[in-house]
């Protein structure tokens, strides 16, 4: 799933508000621009997003 369509499942899946939908946006645009694999920034989203609710497998579909 591309940046953006997984930017839009989280802001209609979970509970965020502005604030958190901006935050969101930003740590992907952060970890898109990072030097590290794939799989790396799937496990960095997983843990700086699953306190919203997200799963290790939902994070699993981002791809950067």
């Amino acid at each position: 799933m591309t940046k953006e369509l997984f930017f839009k499942y989280v802001s209609e899946n979970f509970n965020l508000d502005t604030t958190s939908r901006r935050l969101t946006h930003n740590i992907l645009d952060y970890l898109e621009r990072q030097p590290i694999t794939q799989t790396e920034k799937q496990k960095v989203t997983y843990e700086l997003l699953r306190d919203i609710g997200l799963t290790e497998e939902e994070a699993s579909r981002l791809q950067l």
